[in-house]
C-alpha cells in the first residue's frame, strides 16, 4: 500500500481512465476477487489487465517469481522485461494515485451509525487529527457496477468546492470496505430538519435555504453537472442553518 503505483480497490473503468500513454502502469485490487491484485497498463493503443499469479509464496507473471508485489513490478519495470511474452508489454510510467484524496483505513475511526444507504451505512467519524467527517462506507459484497457507482460520487465531489456543496475530505480505497469520508454536516437531512422545526421556521429562512439550493444548483450547472435528484431529503443543513446539496450517487456530468 505504500506504493505510489498501488491504486488500492479502485474499479477497472477508473484505472483504465488513469492509464493514457505508452507504458503507463498501475496496480490495484480486483473488484471481482478481494485479495487478488491486477496490474492495469496502457500498451499499443490498448488497456490491458494481468492477473498477477501467486503459488508458493511467490507472485509472478510468467517466469521469475518474487516474494512480494512490489519486488515483482520494480524488476520488471527497471530491467523492461515483457510482462508475458505473447503480450509483449513493457512498464514504462508508473501512474502515481492523486495523494490530496488518498485517506488510509487508520486515518478514520467510525463511530455512530447515522443511517443506511443503497450501497452500505453511513458513520459519524473522526480523523486523526479529531475532525469530525461522515464517513460512507460500500458494501464488499456489492456487484462491480454498483461498486462503480458508489466511487463515481467521489469522483464528481473531487472537483467541486462551493458553500452549498457537501465537501469532499478524501477515499478510502486501499482494501475493502472502500470508504467516502466528507465533511459531516450537523444539522443532518433536509426533509428531517423541516418536520422538526415546520413551526419555528420563518418565511424569510426558508427563502434562504431556496436561495442556497439554488446558488448550488447553478454552480453545478456552471460544472456541466446534472443532479438528477435533488430533494429535501438529499441535503443537508450546516451550521448557520446553511443549505448543503449532497448525495451524487444519480449525478451526471
Amino acid at each position: 500500500a505504500e506504493q505510489d503505483w498501488y491504486h488500492g480497490a479502485i474499479p477497472r473503468i477508473e484505472a483504465q481512465e488513469l492509464l493514457k500513454q505508452q507504458g503507463d502502469f498501475l496496480v490495484r485490487e480486483s473488484h471481482g476477487k478481494p485479495g487478488e491484485y491486477v496490474l492495469s497498463v496502457f500498451s499499443d493503443g490498448q488497456r490491458r489487465h494481468f492477473i498477477i499469479q501467486y503459488a508458493d509464496n511467490q507472485y509472478r507473471f510468467e517466469g521469475t517469481g518474487f516474494p512480494t508485489i512490489p519486488q515483482l513490478i520494480d524488476h520488471h519495470y527497471t530491467t523492461k522485461q515483457v510482462i508475458t511474452k505473447k503480450s509483449g508489454v513493457v512498464l514504462l510510467n508508473p501512474v502515481v494515485k492523486d495523494k490530496k484524496w488518498v485517506l488510509n483505513h487508520e486515518d478514520v475511526t467510525l463511530g455512530e451509525l447515522l443511517g443506511k444507504g443503497n450501497f452500505g451505512e453511513v458513520y459519524k467519524g473522526t480523523l486523526k487529527d479529531k475532525t469530525p467527517v461522515a464517513v460512507k462506507t460500500c458494501k464488499e459484497d456489492l456487484p462491480q457496477e454498483l461498486k462503480i457507482k458508489f466511487l463515481s460520487e467521489a469522483r464528481i465531489l473531487k472537483q467541486y468546492d462551493h458553500p452549498n456543496i457537501v465537501k469532499l475530505i478524501g477515499v478510502c480505497t486501499q482494501r475493502q470496505p472502500i470508504y467516502i469520508v466528507m465533511e459531516l454536516v450537523p444539522g443532518g437531512d433536509f426533509l428531517s430538519f423541516l418536520r422538526k422545526k415546520k413551526d419555528e421556521l420563518k418565511t424569510k429562512q426558508l427563502v434562504k435555504f431556496s436561495l442556497d439550493a439554488a446558488s448550488g444548483m447553478a454552480y453545478l450547472e456552471s460544472k456541466n453537472c446534472i443532479h438528477r435528484d435533488l430533494a429535501a431529503r438529499n441535503c443537508l443543513v450546516g451550521e448557520s442553518n446553511i443549505l448543503k446539496i449532497s448525495d451524487f450517487g444519480m449525478s451526471r456530468q
